[in-house]
């Protein structure tokens, strides 16, 4: 995974919690604020790009969420908690769902299906992510 290292500052990050309601966690605030964003493959041990061992992430920037996710009709439907912070370039979203962790959200046909938490901080998110074990229903893949 690259990073544009567009660090985000606490204005933006203000912002954020402001427009969706929530309280940015430490570890979601240490990676805007040394990163400000990222995207890329992720796999353990290299992959082929195009393979079915590798995931696509983008975690965009506080300020990147808002101007790509901060559509009014969205937060309207949004889960009462749940704040998008990045995209798995296909129908997931990549959301913070504050007190519970990092998961995905499910967009069907413009509409919002359901949240499925994966990790309860950024780290096992990411560990998860490189295992590619999302879903509850995933054991890590060899």
């Amino acid at each position: 995974m690259s990073c544009q290292m567009l660090v985000g500052d606490t204005a933006d990050i203000s912002g954020f919690e402001r427009f969706w309601n929530v309280k940015c966690p430490e570890d979601l605030r240490h990676f805007w604020l040394s990163w400000g964003s990222g995207e890329g493959w992720l796999r353990q041990g290299g992959g082929i790009p195009d393979s079915d061992d590798v995931i696509f992430a983008q975690f965009h920037s506080p300020k990147d969420a808002l101007k790509n996710f901060g559509l009014d009709v969205l937060q309207e439907n949004m889960p009462a908690g749940v704040a998008p912070i990045g995209s798995d370039g296909a129908s997931e979203m990549i959301v913070l769902v504050e007190g519970q962790g990092f998961g995905l959200l499910n967009l069907v046909h413009g509409g919002i299906d359901d949240v499925i938490i994966v990790g309860g901080s950024l780290e096992e998110f990411w560990q998860k992510s490189l295992c590619q074990s999302w879903f509850p229903d995933e054991g890590p893949k060899n």
